[in-house]
């Protein structure tokens, strides 16, 4: 319960905000996981626009919001999943970005259910992420989503 103890310091702190949480979730999550960038997006009130609250690598000089369209991190949000995804070139629903992507975790925040955003953490050649990696990026993603929800 890493983020538990911390959100309560946080919170003693007097800053509990969404970017603390964000920052916080992707500094462990690199700190655990093979990684050379990530991201937390969060969806916008109308649900068309994945919004970047935090990043880190590559991620921190990409976009900041994007539409919605049917990507790998879209069709996650849409049915509320997670995957690894080794060798993101080979996977059909993969749209090119401006830096070199081989390999990728991507996780679904949600709360009771719904879906509030996505976790990326990423690597920029192939890697071999594990069942273990995205297992322990799940624990990590249901405890943020649990902290942002109740900072909102």
């Amino acid at each position: 319960m890493f983020l538990a103890s911390n959100t309560r310091r946080v919170t003693k702190e007097g800053y509990l905000d969404i970017l603390a949480i964000a920052n916080f979730v992707l500094s462990e999550a690199r700190r655990l996981i093979k990684s050379t960038s990530g991201c937390l997006l969060l969806l916008n009130s109308a649900g068309d626009q994945l919004e970047k609250v935090a990043a880190f690598g590559q991620e921190a000089t990409s976009v900041m919001n994007w539409e919605i369209e049917m990507g790998i991190i879209e069709d996650i949000i849409a049915n509320n999943t997670a995957e690894i995804i080794n060798d993101a070139a080979e996977d059909p629903r993969f749209i090119p970005r401006d830096y070199p992507l081989g390999s990728l975790l991507c996780i679904a925040l949600n709360v009771k259910g719904k879906v509030s955003g996505v976790i990326i953490i990423s690597y920029e050649s192939i890697v071999s992420y594990t069942a273990a990696d995205l297992k322990l990026l799940g624990a990590i993603a249901s405890q943020a989503a649990t902290a942002i929800d109740n900072a909102l």
